[in-house]
């Protein structure tokens, strides 16, 4: 993951540059196989817009709204988050599935948790809410999968 931008700064509280080769320690943190579709991102990071909203990479600071996706974000933040909040997800899973108790999400300390650390939020009280949570963050992992085998290549 050596292909992170040291001008860059850290996600999190501190905005102190990258070092080339350093990731954000949100990101570093990861099971492997999320840290390796991040490495694949940052390599078209200038292509898909960079980072304009954010001092340094991308970083969840809770849920973040669906207007605020369409029409805040670039396209490359845009995924970063997308990517980092199914991250979180399939390090969190079992932990917000077993808060979850299916009401709305005022009453819904599964969904809560899911805003908190993820960045998304979703309809708790809605039948098949747990195995949409499971799913998810494998989703992700099999269509990033399927698209290192196309010749073509990630981007397309």
């Amino acid at each position: 993951l050596g292909n992170f931008s040291p001008v860059m700064g850290a996600a999190g509280s501190s905005d102190a540059p990258v070092a080339a080769g350093e990731v954000p320690e949100d990101v570093a943190a990861l099971p492997p196989f999320f840290r390796e579709i991040f490495a694949e991102l940052v390599k078209y990071q200038g292509q898909l817009g960079g980072v304009r909203h954010f001092k340094g990479y991308p970083r969840i600071e809770g849920k973040i709204k669906a207007e605020e996706f369409k029409s805040g974000y670039t396209d490359f933040e845009y995924i970063y988050l997308t990517v980092l909040g199914l991250a979180r997800l399939h390090t969190h899973k079992e932990e917000i599935v077993s808060r979850c108790n299916g009401k709305v999400y005022t009453q819904n300390p599964g969904v809560q948790l899911l805003e908190v650390t993820c960045g998304m939020t979703m309809h708790g009280d809605r039948p098949g809410a747990a195995a949409l949570l499971r799913g998810a963050p494998s989703s992700l992992l099999e269509a990033f999968q399927l698209a290192k085998s196309d010749r073509k290549g990630t981007l397309h």
